[in-house]
């Protein structure tokens, strides 16, 4: 490397400074600036010490007091307290002037911290280059020299050092903008492919409500608020979500009694394109088994999102569109808290109540420290379904606070630790009790008859989850102890049921692949689709469904077959 004439001349009469001699000058001069700085700010915030905005502060003013103390004591004493006590001499390195400018000293001053800025690229120079300049040394044009009884030339272990961090971090530099630039164009891919999400305030009462579909909550109707072809939609909104959680064979009666008329009304003449009828027509598509991916961009955001998971033709597929929108809605918002609900209940339906418990868990322990505005009813459908998830999965919730509060889930955490069905005092306990049972062997222990005298003996269910469980451990329950009418209590379960994928499991465990040939070609489908049959299974083709013309209303034959 080139060594200008200053710098020649600076080795022949004082030698330029060693690294080692410059790193000691540095560790005086920010010891002593450093040590009046905490000082002050422990003096001036003594009940603030220790938290993040004081240390914050004593980092900006550390920073303002070094560059403006060595600009001074450089300027008057043509040197600084470091470089002084060491022998050390700062001078300008143009040729036949070594007096230094107040300019020269303020860059230098300001300048030193890039070496802090660049994690110490802006100091590797001082190994690497024969005038041991630094980045703020050439900015200023100034060098550093010490009186020595040889030349303190770079050795090659030096130079080398200095070159493979200076190239080090380089890399990592590069390595930083290509991340960035990578997340950047994933986020604007992902931006420009659908619409951003409103925001809370910004929701109509139907999209409320058709997110909320999306998080599988029960819908209340909104009487004397909406009017018009509105409140006949809310309406519909209401049948729709109660009819998703049917079985199959039901669904074509629920909808002829309860959908069809309003869908009619909302659809008359003259308004088939407009946004209330496309969403009522979304709805009727979406109580089909298999929806198809028809367009309809005026229908209602809920109900379109459900339309973009449940026509993905496999739950990988599924989960992955999920967690990228889960991504892009804002945090806690009725989005989010929709998204975050239909994968944990993607995993529940595929019977992984592990993973649908992790998918939740973090999110339930952070809400209720949380002050949101707005969004209660999302938050408390979201809890409710966490403490649901919770409790099929470890069956025992009492680690989970949020939901010992209500004295449902008390009873059922009570029910979980029983020995036997003796001591059951309510339908909450008798529930939990019969879990705990029938997710091992244990259920073999018990009779048929026991599990219905314990279930009839509080009454009747109150709520979805109660009936949900209710159907899927009498499917279960009878399967393990006294197989009687399998079929007919299995064609009890609606695939909307959380627990649909685990029963199915269940009875593939005790009854072996026979039972896939037993069920509707539909269901067989969709446990293919939720990779719990591992292999696809063939009929023959007398047994196949014929294909149904697609047609604009449900029938019998495209709700069980579609």
């Amino acid at each position: 490397m080139r060594i200008d004439s200053s710098a020649l001349k600076s080795f022949e009469e004082w030698k330029v400074a060693s690294p080692w001699l410059r790193f000691l000058a540095q560790v005086i001069d920010q010891g002593l600036v450093s040590f009046a700085v905490i000082s002050a700010m422990s003096v001036w915030f003594p009940q603030k010490i220790g938290t993040a905005r004081w240390l914050v502060t004593l980092l900006l003013l550390w920073i303002l007091v070094s560059s403006i103390t060595q600009t001074l004591f450089i300027w008057f004493y043509k040197n600084s307290p470091g470089k002084k006590s060491l022998g050390l001499s700062l001078q300008s390195a143009q040729p036949g002037n070594y007096n230094i400018r107040f300019t020269q000293i303020v860059v230098r001053s300001f300048t030193w911290w890039l070496g802090v800025l660049t994690l110490g690229a802006g100091w590797s120079t001082i190994l690497s280059r024969s005038d041991r300049r630094a980045w703020h040394d050439v900015a200023a044009d100034t060098i550093v020299v010490a009186k020595a009884i040889a030349p303190q030339y770079p050795t090659a272990l030096q130079r080398k050092t200095g070159e493979l961090w200076l190239g080090f971090l380089s890399l990592v530099f590069v390595f930083f903008i290509v991340s960035l630039l990578m997340v950047q164009m994933q986020t604007l891919h992902h931006q420009s492919s659908s619409a951003d999400y409103r925001r809370f305030d910004q929701l109509s009462l139907l999209d409320q409500q058709s997110w909320l579909v999306v998080a599988g909550a029960t819908l209340i109707p909104p009487d004397g608020i909406l009017i018009g072809d509105e409140s006949k939609l809310s309406h519909l909104l209401l049948y729709f979500s109660k009819g998703r959680q049917l079985p199959l064979g039901d669904r074509f009666a629920y909808y002829k009694a309860n959908m069809e008329p309003i869908e009619d009304e909302i659809c008359r003449p003259g308004r088939e394109k407009l946004p209330p009828c496309q969403s009522a027509l979304l709805m009727v598509e979406l109580l089909t088994p298999s929806p198809e991916k028809t367009d309809y961009p005026k229908a209602l955001q809920g109900l379109i999102a459900l339309q973009n998971i449940e026509t993905l033709p496999t739950m990988a597929e599924q989960i992955k569109f999920i967690e990228n929108e889960i991504r892009r809605s804002p945090v806690y918002s009725p989005q989010y808290f929709a998204f975050k609900s239909a994968e944990a209940k993607i995993y529940l339906k595929a019977g992984d109540f592990k993973r649908a418990k992790e998918t939740i868990e973090t999110d339930t322990e952070k809400i209720p420290k949380t002050h949101l505005k707005g969004q209660k009813i999302f938050e408390t459908t979201f809890i409710g379904n966490a403490c649901e998830i919770t409790a099929l999965q470890d069956c025992t919730i009492e680690k989970t606070t949020v939901c010992l509060e209500n004295p449902f889930w008390k009873d059922w955490d009570a029910g979980c630790h029983l020995k036997d069905s003796q001591g059951l005092s309510s339908k909450a306990q008798t529930l939990g009790f019969w879990w705990a049972q029938a997710q091992n062997s244990a259920i073999k222990n018990y009779k048929y008859s026991d599990w219905e005298e314990s279930r009839k003996q509080f009454g009747e269910n109150k709520g979805e989850f109660q009936s949900n469980l209710d159907l899927a451990l009498d499917f279960v329950i009878n399967i393990k102890t006294q197989p009687q009418n399998v079929l007919a209590k299995e064609r009890k379960l609606a695939p909307e049921n959380p627990l649909w994928g685990w029963a199915q499991k269940q009875a593939l465990q005790e009854l072996g692949n026979q039972w896939s040939y037993i069920i509707y070609p539909l269901e067989r489908r969709i446990l293919e689709k939720f990779n719990i049959l591992s292999t696809k299974q063939s009929r023959s083709p007398a047994s196949d469904p014929v294909t149904i013309e697609r047609k604009p209303h449900l029938t019998p034959q495209l709700t069980i077959e579609r």
